[in-house]
C-alpha cells in the first residue's frame, strides 16, 4: 500500500500511512508467495541482456597477447597509427550516441 500525500500548496505535506480495514487481519502475517498468483517473466530484451552476461564473464578483460604484441611493436619503432582509420571510428561512434 502506496502512502497518500495530502496537503496545502506551499505547506509540508501530510502523509496518510493508516491502512484500510481489509488489511487489518493480515498485518504482521506474512504473505504466501506461491499462493499469490503473482508472475514474473523477463522480456525478450532481459533475456538476451542475462545471456550477454553469462558470455561476458568468460571473456577476459585484457587482451595479454594483444597488448603484448602492441608493445613489442612500439619497442621496435614498427607500430603505426592509421589517422583516417581512427577518427572514422570516433565519427561512427559519436553518431551512434545521439539521440534519434
Amino acid at each position: 500500500m502506496s502512502p497518500k500525500i495530502n496537503g496545502v500548496p506551499g505547506a509540508p505535506p501530510r502523509v496518510d500511512n493508516t491502512r484500510p480495514t481489509s488489511d487489518a487481519g493480515t498485518a504482521g502475517r506474512p504473505q504466501d508467495a506461491a499462493g499469490s498468483g503473482d508472475e514474473v517473466s523477463l522480456t525478450e530484451s532481459a533475456q538476451l541482456l542475462v545471456k550477454l552476461e553469462k558470455i561476458l564473464q568468460d571473456v577476459p578483460e585484457i587482451d595479454r597477447e594483444r597488448v603484448e604484441t602492441i608493445k613489442q611493436a612500439i619497442a621496435d619503432g614498427t607500430y603505426s597509427v592509421d589517422a583516417e582509420r581512427v577518427a572514422a571510428e570516433v565519427l561512427r561512434m559519436e553518431m551512434g550516441l545521439k539521440p534519434e
